[in-house]
């Protein structure tokens, strides 16, 4: 996907225990490696400390989310999936909230989170089919 000029990249980072400043300072000192790495001039930087992976409410991220819906944001860059949610089903709701609004997912190593996480989705939905099958169940 390419970014277009007017839409900020959007880097986030998040620690569940708040004492964890070093593990934040580490990260976003990874995201903004990457921006520096890769040219990136406008962006935004979303923090959640002290906040659970096991959910999706947490302030900066509910921000983001605002941002997304406003066309603000191009492509989200985390250091790695679990920063967004510890939970498959979260991270997979997060990615297909993302592509609704054409916005990417990748990590600072360049992984395209959004494309691997449509794709477990997509399993998801076809094991729920054939669980409905193998039940006898309505697979409308």
């Amino acid at each position: 996907m390419k970014q277009q000029p007017d839409k900020m990249t959007a880097y986030y980072y998040r620690a569940a225990h708040i004492n964890t400043d070093l593990y934040l300072d580490n990260q976003l000192y990874r995201l903004l490696h990457h921006a520096m790495t890769n040219g990136v001039t406008a962006y935004t930087l979303y923090v959640d400390n002290g906040f659970s992976g096991l959910s999706l409410d947490s302030p900066a991220l509910n921000e983001m989310l605002s941002a997304m819906a406003q066309g603000r944001i191009g492509k989200i860059v985390v250091t790695d999936i679990s920063r967004i949610s510890r939970d498959s089903f979260y991270s997979m709701m997060f990615s297909a909230n993302a592509a609704k609004y054409d916005i990417g997912i990748e990590t600072v190593d360049g992984e395209d989170l959004r494309a691997m996480l449509d794709k477990c989705r997509k399993f998801q939905e076809a094991l729920n089919l054939a669980w409905l099958f193998m039940k006898g169940g309505d697979c409308k």
